[in-house]
């Protein structure tokens, strides 16, 4: 697999990377459109969450990621199983994702304490197979240990 490191202009017209631990392929549309917006903010997130992990577990735990960018298009096909029209994934501002080698428990367990920890202050979503993170605002929704989890602790 061609694993390319994804880069971003600043406002200089300087070329910067993106993340120590994300490659331009990882963040792209899956449809084969080549959409890849970069939202600096949630690659901040994703890598404090990542060494938390890793600080938590003694182990560095990959981040597989599932879906970084939708365009419009491709984020239609998702709307029957829930997805929002106005999709945080359209803007490049959220990640789906699992961590490697941890049961889908002890991936929502460390999810919970890293946002009580303020790791994750935008949306955390807990799913059956990973955790979805966001740059927007504070909020939690999904299922955690098999239990509904929005907001209430």
């Amino acid at each position: 697999m061609n694993s390319l490191e994804a880069y971003y202009l600043n406002h200089k017209g300087d070329i910067m990377k993106v993340s120590e631990h994300f490659s331009l392929d990882e963040i792209k549309c899956h449809c084969g459109c080549g959409q890849a917006i970069v939202d600096k903010r949630l690659y901040e997130i994703a890598e404090n969450f990542r060494e938390f992990v890793k600080n938590e577990t003694g182990i560095e735990h990959g981040m597989i990621t599932h879906c970084v960018n939708r365009c419009v298009n491709h984020n239609r096909k998702f709307l029957s199983q829930g997805a929002s029209p106005k999709s945080l994934h359209i803007k490049g501002r959220a990640m789906d994702f699992h961590l490697a080698g941890l049961p889908m428990w002890k991936q929502h367990q460390l999810a919970k304490k890293a946002r009580k920890a303020g790791i994750l202050p935008g949306g955390v979503g807990f799913y059956s197979w990973g955790i979805h993170i966001d740059s927007a605002r504070s909020r939690t929704w999904g299922t955690f240990l098999n239990k509904k989890y929005k907001d209430a602790e």
